[in-house]
């Protein structure tokens, strides 16, 4: 579900969306500006849900590939066109280890015969944003390109945004629960009403937290789960 129409099913639920009022309680910037820091809690909790696919044109030589759109990658999926819409080659992952970084430009320059391939890449343990391809881009060859993947918090700027589906239910208890307290200055009840959904979305959380939890268990052994403490009575 896309970022707008979370915004707005968020306004219907507020009965702020009259024909011809929209939006005139709480305006579309704030809730919005609510669902961008449910989305930032979700993101901390939950990173595996925020994923993307980017495109990184490649340098030439024996360089670290930066993805500076991206906060951690995950893996390289591979060799792709330009658009990113087609592996033209899949590469195998290697540990990141000085001993097979070239020292010098020698193989930046060797021409690898009619045409270049990648086989295998590196993903930088010191900054994640990074990566280096085997062997490494050499001048002659035309532009290359890697389609990655990688951890990358979503924001909310052109309401186009797509959120996982397992958090937008939480998300909105989220924004629920700031629109309420804004309004709750003078009136007990809605100050507790949003307490209710700022209550639900924690729990929501932890349902998904605890969850994860579990299937990494249960891959962990073999497909047999392991139970997960619940320590929120702790």
């Amino acid at each position: 579900m896309n970022t707008r129409t979370i915004i707005r099913q968020v306004s219907l639920d507020l009965n702020d969306q009259e024909p011809g009022y929209e939006y005139t309680r709480w305006t579309y910037d704030q809730l919005a500006s609510y669902l961008q820091e449910a989305l930032n809690h979700l993101y901390n909790s939950l990173k595996y849900l925020f994923t993307a696919k980017v495109v990184v044109p490649l340098e030439h030589g024996d360089v670290w590939q930066d993805a500076c759109q991206c906060e951690d990658i995950q893996r390289v999926l591979g060799m792709t066109n330009a658009e990113g819409t087609r592996i033209l080659k899949r590469l195998r992952r290697r540990t990141d280890d000085d001993s097979i970084v070239w020292s010098s430009e020698r193989s930046a320059k060797c021409s690898y015969g009619k045409k270049y391939e990648a086989e295998s890449y590196m993903i930088n343990a010191t900054d994640g944003r990074s990566f280096m391809v085997f062997p490494p881009v050499p001048p002659s060859a035309p532009r290359q390109y890697a389609l990655i993947e990688c951890y990358a918090p979503l924001g909310v700027e052109t309401g186009e945004e797509d959120v996982p589906f397992e958090v937008v239910a939480a998300a909105k208890q989220w924004m629920l629960y700031r629109a309420m307290m804004i309004d709750s200055e003078n009136n007990a009840t809605i100050a507790e009403i949003g307490l209710k959904h700022r209550e639900t979305y924690f729990s929501l959380v932890q349902d998904l937290v605890q969850t994860r939890a579990l299937e990494e268990a249960r891959d962990e052994n073999g497909g047999a789960a392991r139970p997960v403490q619940n320590r929120s009575s702790e």
